[in-house]
């Protein structure tokens, strides 16, 4: 039991920070969907994309929700929900094979992002979000263990520059993220925390396109890198882990419907994502394989009026099965992510 309950944590401690990763931001392990902005208009393709007053500048192409950014010399405030539903996972005893239990992740929280664009056709942005985890350890027989972690997520920084074409639009940006504590992990005694206890910076090269009335295509690469996360096990005494590696690299393309007042979009990505491993003193501790996982996403997007949009979007990552230790494994799993906003542009 002892060897079983260490790694049911651990196992709960991987599916907490993946679930939280992916409830986050422009994550690279669920790529974000292609909700594009809703338009006036959608007779001709290269109608403004983002609402501007008369004395404001307008962007000259569509621009899908994925690369959405505040029109020239406009500021937007978003407040937003997350619900993760409940993410099962078969734990796997080794070498038998057999099905030791499962584990029960689920989750939900509120975000609020605020962003700001130039009259060049560049924009900054900034976001803030908390969120509520839980993850029930189900064995094969006794009793069922609750952990549970909450708190504010990294705080995000973005900048993202749009190069205006005749029909297609370029982008370069970059996502950063960085936690104001060390990463405290979740025991029977004590909540986690939702921090990373590190910083990641994530660059991303994209591209849109036109290629008929109302229909937009669309494709990104990102690459994130992860600095060294300082991560609590919250004992009693307690003991600081540091995690280095897990870089990933995901490429993402989108196609995006416009109909009059809204638009729908589907996205479809796949990320690769390197090992990792935890040091305690500068002792290798453990050390988990890269591994390969597709994702989807729907969105849409309604335009109230000229200020308020409504976005929803669903996002979900289809992860493989993993070995936490020579005596224990997970299966396959999907983490799913849903969320609903209100955006205001002025």
């Amino acid at each position: 039991m002892g060897v079983f309950m260490r790694s049911t944590v651990l196992l709960t401690f991987s599916l907490l920070a993946s679930v939280s990763t992916y409830a986050q931001e422009e994550q690279t392990n669920v790529p974000p969907t292609a909700t594009p902005p809703p338009t006036e208009a959608t007779a001709k393709p290269t109608k403004p994309s983002l609402a501007a007053e008369s004395e404001n500048e307008v962007f000259e192409q569509v621009i899908p929700e994925f690369f959405y950014q505040p029109g020239k010399r406009r500021k937007s405030l978003e407040l937003g929900l997350i619900l993760i539903p409940v993410s099962t996972a078969d734990t796997i005893s080794l070498p038998s094979g057999v099905k030791s239990g499962e584990i029960r992740t689920s989750g939900g929280g509120v975000f609020v992002r605020f962003g700001y664009g130039l009259k060049g056709g560049t924009a900054f942005g900034f976001r803030v979000s908390y969120l509520s985890e839980k993850a029930d350890i189900v064995p094969a027989a006794g009793a069922i263990t609750t952990l549970k972690a909450k708190g504010l997520q990294d705080f995000s920084l973005s900048a993202q520059r749009v190069f205006e074409g005749e029909s297609t639009n370029f982008y370069i940006g970059v996502n950063g993220k960085i936690g104001n504590d060390k990463a405290k992990q979740a025991t029977t005694t004590a909540d986690g925390n939702e921090m990373s206890g590190g910083w990641s910076a994530t660059p991303r090269l994209g591209v849109s396109s036109t290629v008929a009335t109302n229909f937009t295509l669309g494709a990104a690469a990102e690459y994130t890198h992860k600095g060294d996360r300082t991560v609590n096990d919250n004992g009693s005494p307690s003991s600081d882990y540091t995690y280095k590696g897990g870089n990933s690299f995901t490429a993402t393309g989108l196609l995006e419907y416009q109909a009059h007042g809204g638009t729908v979009s589907a996205s479809i990505g796949v990320t690769n994502a390197d090992s990792s491993s935890s040091y305690k003193q500068g002792v290798l501790q453990s050390t988990t394989k890269a591994k390969t996982y597709p994702s989807l996403g729907v969105g849409t997007v309604i335009r109230a009026n000229k200020i308020i949009t409504l976005v929803g979007d669903a996002g979900a990552a289809f992860m493989p099965e993993e070995e936490l230790s020579t005596t224990l494994k997970i299966s396959s799993y999907t983490v799913s992510v849903l969320s609903g906003a209100v955006r205001m542009e002025f």
